[in-house]
């Protein structure tokens, strides 16, 4: 069961106000990142880019629907940038280094747990080819 719906199960059981409303806004967003989504498997990594507006589409929906190894999206702080996630999840998750991303592009921040960097890149400037360079540069 996805993360989503167990959060929901659990709400269920431990019943507030709130139950109905954050199950439209689960299913919402699922419907939203179904849209909004491309995936892209590049050497054997999947990158789910989401061009969507990330405060209506959670990292965790995309994880569940899709099980990527990296998400990109639209940064929430700046939208002149992307927003570069591991997936917790992934078995390539310790391989992935994104801290390697400073090599080759501005990076204003990484987590200090490293499993996120924003990368000073448009949304609309992902393509293939740059899905390509990131994968190529995080596991190198």
């Amino acid at each position: 069961m996805c993360i989503c719906l167990r959060r929901f199960a659990y709400a269920r059981r431990n019943p507030s106000g709130e139950v109905g409303e954050n199950f439209v806004k689960i299913v919402e967003a699922y419907f939203k990142a179904l849209e909004s989504s491309e995936i892209y498997n590049i050497d054997g990594v999947k990158v789910v880019v989401n061009r969507g507006d990330p405060r209506e589409v959670p990292i965790s929906v995309i994880a569940d629907i899709y099980s990527p190894d990296l998400i990109i999206q639209r940064n929430v702080r700046d939208s002149s940038a992307i927003s570069v996630v591991k997936n917790q999840y992934s078995a390539k998750y310790s391989r992935i280094n994104l801290a390697k991303l400073r090599e080759k592009y501005e990076v204003p921040f990484i987590h200090s747990n490293g499993f996120l960097v924003v990368v000073k890149i448009p949304i609309e400037k992902v393509d293939r080819e740059v899905v390509r360079e990131i994968v190529s540069t995080v596991f190198s």
